[in-house]
């Protein structure tokens, strides 16, 4: 009784552990391949083309019959646009149809309603199917214009849709066609759920990208394709290429074993060829046993599967792993049931090789055929899948009158991601610690995570991250300078599932440079210095003259003296080169010019009112400023509409008592009509090109050229005001009153007035 009870629990628990191993490799679970689709209006920039039109038709011919499939677009709205059913020539028509429809019309990126939608019978999933979504989009959660909305929504897709997938058995493949996509939420959707995060560099990527998500929703079995050259045995029933075009490649042909050529154009009944716009696929049945060649050009992503009673069976490896070492079986299978022929299986050569794409490097292994399993499924451990990366694996078997490839992508990862980023915010920049866990999600309250942060100038510190709504640990602190940042994560806690987790993360770093402004950027030239302006030779100068800024806006000359009024000398401006522009001079000479103009105008005056006072003849104000007109109109020949004012300013001058201007010689003062060569005042000569009335407001005027005061309760006859004005275009320019008086000593310069 004691032995029958030993026996039973022997075969009870060979039952239980190797009865769901068996069946795990040898079942073959049928393909659901539900397809998402965002349309909305920012897919116009980011596809402008409409590439997803034809991409859903090569996935529609891909899939094969006996699978379920189904295809939503999403906006604002979700849509169904193809029905979830079996797989048929029905269903094909009726999907091809609906793709032709794509448009990005669409407002908003409802991204989890559309998640929600396709995976409508999650609580009840049907058995036998493998069930894969496949998601396109190129922007980020956005059902709202507000901010708030949208962050609530993308932590509902986060906490509850992820889990709505686990609970199905289903995987979820990503593919962003944009850099703006919110990359991080695909990676976690993806990750979470087994499936593989794509980037399309460009819309012309999305097709060859889709049908790579496709295989690994839906694994097909193919036969090796060497220089567009592959063999066909008398096992294949059925196999379809898919060969790329390139924009400049002939037409597709197929040459067959008989030398028989195949195009387009074909009317095979057992040929089925699609020709899309940058591929053809095509399908023969029953073909010629032999060697069948691909006329066109050699494509890496180039492929043909096959349908066949002879068909080679790998257990399924994780897309994702993380640091444990997946095993790979493998088995022949004839007419559904796994061969175990001593003879049959000594005859092949089972190759695997193993590629890392961050270096390349290579790991090459021959499974042992030569005493074969007695059971028929080789094993090899995929030891070299412990570092992190991204690898490629392959499976050749060459039987002699057959062959088989299988070909398999996986990504090995941490279990948490850490990275460190910089936030520019308006509150200035800050760099982002995050830590994300990726294998399986910590229970918050029961979890500690800490950070050891290394400073550019080495100053560590430790300092905690907090969980936020969306599962994620942050930690935000202000950069203290440039250099390198460096952090080291310990986790402490237990996870979901209620396992005690003690992990320290490898040392993430990261460089912060201050962003420059465009005017830091630009290298800094040393400013030239200005030469010295030739300073004129004076009898005497009070004080030297101020350098003026680099933009000359206003001048103020010093003030003149009182015996001897002489031009001031130019201040020394900064020149920007060396030699000054034409225009410069000429602004230069304008200012002397309007200078010695208005000192040449003061001595005038102070002359013709000596002969005036020095006659001891009383005049009536009518003949003493006809007198003065014509004075002045025939000495300095000056035109009526000549404004003396320089900068639309007033040029005053007043009678001071008991100042008296004597002396006062304008001398050799040559002028023509183009041109004042020459004016002298007191021995003082002075070069003028020309003599201008105006003078731009952006250059140095002089805003009162000589100004001078009366007292009219002391004298008996003052000359109150005389006054130019360039406002006054007649001779009524001087206003004296009736019956005054003049003497010498009436016309005076005050020392305290502006040149």
């Amino acid at each position: 009784m004691v032995r029958q009870i030993g026996l039973i629990a022997i075969l009870w628990i060979f039952v239980i552990e190797y009865l769901p191993f068996a069946n795990a490799e040898t079942e073959q679970l049928l393909p659901d391949v539900r397809v998402l689709i965002d349309v909305s209006g920012s897919m116009k920039r980011n596809d402008p083309n409409n590439l997803r039109q034809p991409a859903l038709e090569l996935l529609v011919e891909l899939l094969p019959d006996g699978g379920k499939a189904g295809v939503w677009t999403f906006g604002k709205y979700v849509n169904m646009l193809v029905p979830h059913k079996p797989i048929n020539n029905e269903w094909r028509r009726t999907a091809k149809k609906a793709a032709a429809t794509i448009k990005s019309v669409a407002l908003y990126t409802n991204i989890g309603e559309a998640i929600e939608k396709a995976s409508f019978d999650y609580q009840n999933p049907k058995p036998g199917f493998k069930t894969s979504f496949i998601l396109l989009t190129d922007g980020v959660v956005d059902i709202s214009r507000d901010p708030d909305v949208n962050s609530k929504e993308r932590n509902r897709i986060i906490n509850q849709h992820i889990a709505r997938l686990k609970q199905m058995g289903a995987s979820l493949h990503t593919i962003s066609l944009s850099k703006n996509a919110d990359h991080e939420l695909m990676e976690r959707l993806a990750v979470a759920t087994d499936g593989v995060a794509a980037v399309a560099g460009s819309a012309d990527e999305l097709m060859k990208i889709f049908v790579k998500a496709f295989d690994q929703a839906a694994p097909a079995e193919q036969v090796p394709l060497a220089e567009n050259k592959f063999l066909v045995d008398s096992s294949i029933e059925e196999f379809t290429a898919l060969v790329y075009r390139q924009q400049s490649s002939l037409e597709t042909k197929m040459v067959g074993p008989d030398q028989k050529v195949y195009s387009k154009s074909s009317t095979d009944d057992y040929i089925k060829w699609h020709h899309g716009e940058a591929y053809d696929l095509i399908t023969v049945q029953q073909p010629l046993e032999g060697e069948w060649q691909i006329a066109a050009d050699t494509d890496p992503d180039n492929r043909v599967t096959i349908v066949s009673n002879l068909s080679m069976q790998v257990s399924p490896i994780n897309n994702n792993l993380f640091g444990n070492i997946p095993t790979l079986s493998m088995q022949l299978k004839e007419e559904g049931k796994t061969i175990t022929r001593k003879e049959f299986l000594s005859l092949l050569n089972v190759d695997l090789r193993v590629t890392r794409d961050r270096d390349d490097k290579i790991w090459e292994q021959s499974l042992p055929t030569m005493k074969p399993p007695v059971n028929g499924i080789f094993k090899a451990d995929l030891t070299m899948l412990s570092d992190e990366g991204d690898y490629n694996i392959e499976l050749k078997i060459d039987g002699k009158t057959f062959q088989r490839e299988y070909a398999k992508r996986v990504t090995v990862r941490a279990p948490y991601k850490v990275t460190i980023e910089e936030d520019n915010g308006l509150n200035g920049d800050m760099l982002v610690i995050s830590m994300i866990p990726l294998e399986s999600e910590l229970d918050n309250s029961a979890s500690t995570v800490m950070a050891k942060l290394t400073m550019p100038n080495g100053e560590t510190q430790v300092l905690p991250l907090e969980p936020s709504g969306d599962q994620v640990w942050r930690l935000n602190i202000p950069p203290n300078g440039d250099g390198n940042y460096s952090a080291e994560i310990s986790i402490k806690g237990v996870d979901k599932a209620g396992t005690k987790i003690i992990v320290n993360t490898p040392t993430v770093s990261h460089h912060y440079q201050m962003e420059k402004s465009p005017l830091e950027e630009q290298p800094v030239e040393p400013e030239p210095i200005p030469e010295p302006e030739p300073i004129l030779e004076t009898e005497s100068i009070s004080e030297p003259a101020p350098p003026e800024p680099e933009v000359v806006t206003e001048v103020t000359p010093a003030p003149v003296p009182v015996a001897e009024p002489e031009p001031e000398p130019e201040p020394a401006v900064e020149q920007v080169e060396e030699q000054p522009s034409e225009e410069e001079a000429g602004i230069n000479w304008l200012l002397w010019g309007g200078i010695g103009f208005g000192n040449l105008l003061v001595g005038m005056l102070g002359f013709f009112a000596y002969r005036l006072v020095s006659k001891n003849k009383p005049q009536s104000l009518e003949e003493l400023d006809e007198d003065i007109d014509d004075d002045l109109d025939e000495d300095f020949d000056i035109d009526d509409d000549m404004d003396t004012d320089l900068d639309g300013q007033t040029t005053t001058v007043t009678a001071v008592e008991d100042t008296v201007l004597d002396d006062t010689v304008v001398d050799d003062t040559v002028m023509d009509e183009t041109e004042i060569e020459q004016t002298v005042v007191d021995d003082t000569e002075v070069e003028a090109t020309e003599v201008e009335t105006t003078v731009d407001n952006t250059e140095s005027t002089a805003e009162e050229l000589l100004t001078e005061e009366a007292d009219d309760e002391e004298e008996e006859s003052n000359l109150s005001e005389i006054s130019i004005d360039d406002s006054d275009e007649d001779d009524d320019d001087f206003d004296f009153d009736d019956g005054d008086e003049y003497s010498l000593d009436d016309f005076a310069l005050d020392d305290d007035e502006e040149d």
